[in-house]
């Protein structure tokens, strides 16, 4: 992922505004799951503690809802979006 945003982040002027939209969602929603992860790996030290529970808690719904649904969404439009609009793998 770090090398789709770096490259993205290098050549973003090339990019349309539906492709911009789409990466810019998929950034959001990774470091939205890697920042409940960083959390819940603080939260190691209160092991079993409600707090712990919880950060785990929020983690697994966060990785339940983004990284299964919504991430795997954005890349399959991400795809065809470059598809589309490059001429890619079409015959």
């Amino acid at each position: 992922m770090n090398s789709l945003f770096n490259f993205y982040d290098e050549n973003e002027i090339v990019f349309v505004e539906e492709t911009i939209g789409l990466i810019n969602q998929l950034r959001k929603n990774f470091y939205e799951v890697w920042n409940k992860h960083s959390a819940a790996k603080m939260m190691e030290n209160a092991r079993g503690t409600e707090a712990w529970i919880g950060a785990i808690q929020t983690l697994i719904d966060a990785y339940n809802a983004i990284v299964d649904k919504e991430i795997p969404q954005l890349e399959i439009a991400l795809k065809k979006d470059f598809q589309n609009r490059y001429k890619i793998l079409q015959s």
